[in-house]
């Protein structure tokens, strides 16, 4: 049987590869019917996930150059 860890990312990732939400939460279903627990952490994982998506989308701005750190 697998470690805790390793069952979390195997449904973790399966879900990810889910087509569509509802496709999801019944994989969901059957995969944590006995842990509510671990479907609580899972679905942390997937809102952590794509909230992280659209992170780096857009380029950071230019810092501000103050006069001590300006190049001569």
């Amino acid at each position: 049987m697998k470690n805790a860890d390793e069952q979390l990312m195997t449904i973790f990732s399966a879900a990810l590869d889910c087509e569509t939400k509802a496709a999801r939460e019944a994989y969901l279903d059957k995969a944590c019917s006995t842990s509510p627990a671990l479907r609580e952490r899972i679905e942390a994982l997937l809102r952590a996930h794509h909230r992280s998506v659209d992170f780096l989308k857009e380029p950071a701005s230019e810092p501000a150059i103050t006069a001590a750190f300006k190049p001569a």
